[in-house]
């Protein structure tokens, strides 16, 4: 897996994008079964994601309500709405043998839940940012962006110390 990563990262044009990476990595392992695991938000961008990728290999989509009400309904445990169901999504990809599982538009915790359960390797191929349109490296460099974190982050305290 390292030899195959290090050819693709050291591809010498740099003009391969994040999709045409996980191409050339999934094809360099060897792999022809890959898992989609992805958000009922980014249904379009994922039936995009499945038809180019289905040249390649056989696709295995699993959207995050799999199993799940087409309503929120409230959490058992915590009394707020859920709507996700990442162990189910992991697992139906652990019954198929996908060899290799991209989270495509994944929340926060869904993704990170998703990679402990999932059997294959798991990597992000992207994520869901409503409001910097699904680019969240641009928070990095807006000054907007970077203030208002730094305000709340104050406001929360969240490094733990005394007020």
């Amino acid at each position: 897996m390292a030899e195959v990563s290090a050819e693709v990262s050291f591809e010498n044009e740099r003009r391969l994008c994040r999709v045409a990476e996980v191409v050339h990595f999934a094809l360099g392992m060897g792999y022809r079964r890959i898992g989609v695991a992805f958000c009922v938000e980014m249904f379009k961008e994922a039936e995009l994601l499945c038809e180019a990728l289905d040249r390649f290999f056989e696709v295995v989509p699993v959207c995050c309500r799999v199993g799940l009400a087409s309503q929120p309904v409230l959490s058992e445990q915590t009394g707020s709405p859920s709507c996700c169901n990442v162990a189910a999504q992991a697992e139906l990809l652990n019954q198929r043998r996908t060899e290799l599982n991209l989270m495509a538009g994944l929340c926060v915790g869904c993704d990170l839940l998703f990679a402990r359960l999932s059997r294959a390797p798991a990597t992000t191929l992207f994520v869901k940012d409503k409001s910097l349109s699904h680019s969240p490296v641009e928070a990095l460099y807006s000054r907007r962006h970077l203030e208002d974190l730094a305000e709340k982050s104050a406001s929360l305290n969240l490094k733990g110390e005394q007020s």
